[in-house]
């Protein structure tokens, strides 16, 4: 699903009537390369381990059926899926998905090179700042509606206040840990490369 998305995202990219585009695909190093020079390209981080939870809390909770998840916690990081959830950033930002039995630190450097051609970088927990270098970057006034609320807030909290589970967690998403730390770490909560080009 996941490939067939981001073909459909090279082909709309490759229309040159098209000015905008949005969506849930991996964006690996080829594609921006060969668009980035016509493409702004923009996305948003969010601290791994909260991710994995909410989608967790998200997906078993939910009133759809789709992708709906069934099993247990400890079954769910034990399962092809939960592991997945905490590949996110390896998947979407690297070749790993090309050769998923590879192993997946060797993915990390290509992930963060690729993030830093990308135009504009906000961390969920920063979205004001992401709104203002919008602003800044290309005089657009940015309304950010928050969609997609947990239907099990309280459930959430309580993985969140468990230390045992928290360490599975970070186990599971440590891949992505080290992207998103590393990334933020030299660039902080916003990251555009116009500034960067002109710093």
């Amino acid at each position: 699903m996941m490939s067939v998305r981001e073909t459909i995202l090279a082909y709309n990219l490759s229309i040159k009537s098209n000015f905008y585009g949005r969506g849930h695909s991996y964006c690996r190093p080829d594609l921006v390369s060969k668009f980035s020079d016509e493409w702004d390209f923009l996305t948003i981080l969010r601290d791994p381990i909260e991710r994995w939870i909410s989608l967790y809390t998200y997906n078993t909770f939910k009133e759809s059926e789709w992708a709906k998840n069934t099993l247990p916690l400890n079954d769910y990081m034990k399962s092809q899926k939960g592991i997945s959830a905490g590949q996110s950033f390896i998947h979407y930002f690297s070749d790993f998905s090309l050769s998923p039995n590879s192993n997946p630190s060797n993915y990390i450097d290509q992930a963060i090179q690729n993030l830093q051609q990308f135009s504009i970088v906000g961390i969920t927990q920063h979205l004001d700042l992401l709104a203002q270098q919008i602003n800044k970057d290309y005089k657009i006034e940015l309304e950010i509606p928050k969609n997609n609320v947990s239907p099990n807030h309280t459930l959430a909290q309580q993985i969140q206040e468990e230390s045992k589970t928290i360490k599975q967690i970070e186990q599971i998403c440590a891949h992505d840990i080290e992207i998103y730390k590393r990334f933020t770490g030299e660039f902080g909560p916003i990251f555009s490369r116009k500034s960067q080009n002109t710093a």
